[in-house]
């Protein structure tokens, strides 16, 4: 399968931009408060793209709310993580982490099994951006790191089976951002 420029430059944009509010996040004297404020504006943000595209079909909506709730999960668990531990430790323990937890909830919640060689690489990726975990490893930077990293597997799993169900992608993402918000 290839990949198109203009998806990959969307990905990379992504990774970018998730990986700068991260930073940012990090550096934060409030840290709860400024989660907030980023997820607010996000909100805004995907409003504003949202009331130019369809409506997400009603089957996504439930979806939609879940995600919705999990990620204040996420969010209070990111902030955790952050409170007491280093950037460079938490971050690669939470995003190292998620795919795992997607591979095994895909395959026990909804029996969508990977095949041996994609598992292999799921669990050889992990491993490689977990070992970039470095820097101060307090016990409650960890327990918020690995909680997060299933909470991030759970909300992938959900924005999974949302985005297939709302015939629009793109529109269930932005009305996400509003509900986030």
């Amino acid at each position: 399968m290839e990949i198109s420029l203009p998806v990959t430059a969307a990905v990379l944009g992504a990774a970018l931009l998730h990986a700068g509010w991260n930073a940012m996040l990090k550096g934060s004297s409030d840290k709860d408060l400024d989660t907030v404020a980023i997820s607010v504006g996000a909100g805004v943000l995907g409003l504003a793209v949202a009331l130019c595209l369809p409506l997400p079909a009603r089957e996504s909506w439930p979806w939609l709310a879940a995600s919705a709730v999990i990620h204040i999960f996420y969010f209070a668990l990111l902030a955790g993580a952050y409170r007491w531990g280093e950037l460079s430790y938490a971050y690669p323990i939470m995003r190292g982490g998620g795919p795992v937890v997607v591979a095994l909830a895909s395959a026990a919640v909804f029996g969508e099994v990977l095949p041996l060689g994609p598992t292999i690489g799921v669990a050889l990726v992990c491993s490689g951006i977990v070992a970039f975990a470095s820097g101060h490893a307090d016990r409650r930077a960890t327990l918020f790191a690995l909680a997060n990293a299933l909470v991030i597997g759970a909300y992938t799993v959900v924005d999974a089976k949302g985005a297939r169900a709302s015939g629009s992608p793109v529109a269930y993402a932005m009305w996400f951002f509003v509900a986030n918000a």
